[in-house]
């Protein structure tokens, strides 16, 4: 059997990651409409998927415990180091798993592979491992752990400043958003002055001078006593005309005098192509910019990251702010309605600027949605909460671990899940906060 080309290797890699960005998108659809938990332990798996969590993601970080500090958490696994004791060190003290230097932050490294695999073996729902930006071998080593999927997250030691390849992975990759940078046109270089002189002077011509003519021969006297007069002398020979001075050089001629008119005509010129010029890149720069969040989800979706989410804080994952997560879904709909709004050809225009292709973008403007869900993370730990991001628009929510810190978690997760399909209910959640562990 003949060797394959270089030509039909790239080809049939090309299919292997067309196909496992569909199967990543697919999967990512998958997870749309409910919560993921993240967890640390065993026992909160568990709990995430009794009290209804569509998938969970097992992160680094200190222990089992889901009560307060003080109060003794969940008892540890056979044959599996004990959590901390109860009080400072205990589930939610300052050094536990949700406290100051627990794992409250997801830890700085990826889980153990075994505490992965222990989770794995004990839940039926889908079952991601956090894993470093850009750190190929630990997203390797947990792909070797057979888990449904990674999350590349900004928590975590940072390896690169590229993110991993998520089309070389042969499982998805959820991955956290943000807007791309924006698009500066090139500078505008400064028109240079002309300067016009008058025209040159013409030389001197030089004189030529000529030699004097000879004096005649003069005449014989009269003869005495009748002898003949004597010959006269012969006249001289007339000296010869000097040599003529020779011209002096010519006066060089003096520049030219300026002409104002045609130099102030030409600064006008100038000027009004420059002011031209700055106008067109300032409207390239607007035109390009529009849709700069929109642009960073592309960017991620185009490199096969499902599913996506968007935090209320890069460096905690429990600061609350819903105000930041309102404004990030309000500019990502009003940036989908701008491309929506777009032309055929300003589309094609426009992705001359842009790292993802004419297709997606087209999909975007057609389905008026990004082709992959987009989940809210950061601090949210209230139904209400849930249900105010899903009404704008979220197709989800991830709950950080210290939902697990409460009095009673069981319950709390059960509301939060339950936010998440009757969000549009007011009388509902009514019912649902009324008991959902304080």
């Amino acid at each position: 059997m003949a060797e394959k080309t270089k030509e039909e290797k790239k080809k049939e890699e090309e299919k292997v990651r067309a196909r496992r960005k569909d199967l990543n998108q697919r999967k990512g659809q998958a997870l749309k409409g409910g919560v993921i938990v993240i967890v640390d332990a065993l026992q909160k798996a568990i709990i995430a998927e009794r009290y209804g969590a569509l998938a969970v993601i097992v992160v680094s970080g200190g222990g089992g415990g889901a009560a307060p500090g003080g109060a003794p958490g969940m008892p540890p696994m056979a044959g599996r180091p004990g959590m901390a004791p109860p009080g400072m060190m205990g589930g939610g003290g300052m050094m536990g798993g949700g406290g100051m230097m627990g794992g409250g932050g997801g830890g700085g490294r990826a889980p153990d592979p075994q505490r992965v695999k222990e989770v794995m073996e004990n839940v039926m729902i889908p079952v991601y491992a956090r894993v470093g930006i850009g750190h190929n071998v630990e997203a390797a080593v947990m792909e070797s752990s057979h888990v449904d999927g990674l999350d590349e997250s900004e928590l975590l030691t940072k390896a690169s400043e590229k993110n991993i390849d998520y089309l070389d992975m042969t499982i998805p990759t959820m991955s956290f958003f943000e807007a791309a940078k924006a698009f500066e046109p090139a500078a505008i270089p400064g028109q240079q002055g002309n300067t016009f002189g008058g025209p040159a002077g013409f030389p001197g011509a030089g004189g030529f001078g000529l030699g004097g003519a000879g004096g005649p021969g003069g005449f014989g006297g009269p003869s005495v006593f009748g002898a003949p007069g004597g010959a006269g002398a012969p006249g001289g020979a007339g000296a010869p005309g000097g040599a003529g001075a020779p011209g002096g050089a010519g006066v060089p001629g003096g520049a030219g005098a300026p002409n104002p008119a045609g130099a102030a005509a030409a600064r006008a010129k100038a000027q009004a192509e420059m002011e031209k010029a700055k106008k067109e890149s300032a409207e390239e720069k607007v035109f390009a910019n529009q849709t700069l969040l929109l642009d960073g989800a592309l960017m991620k979706i185009s490199s096969g990251a499902a599913p996506l989410y968007t935090k209320a804080n890069n460096k905690q994952e429990d600061a609350v702010d819903i105000s930041y997560l309102t404004g990030i879904r309000k500019r990502l709909d009003k940036e989908i309605a701008i491309v929506v709004d777009m032309k055929k050809d300003e589309r094609e225009r426009y992705i001359k600027y842009k790292a993802y292709t004419l297709d997606l973008l087209n999909w975007v403007a057609k389905e008026k949605r990004l082709p992959v869900p987009v989940f809210a993370y950061g601090g949210i730990l209230h139904p209400l909460d849930v249900a105010m991001v899903m009404k704008l628009g979220y197709d989800g929510v991830i709950v950080s671990k210290n939902v697990f810190v409460v009095n009673n978690p069981e319950k709390r997760v059960r509301s939060l899940v339950l936010a998440t399909t009757h969000y549009d209910n007011p009388r509902y959640l009514a019912n649902i906060i009324e008991d959902h562990g304080s």
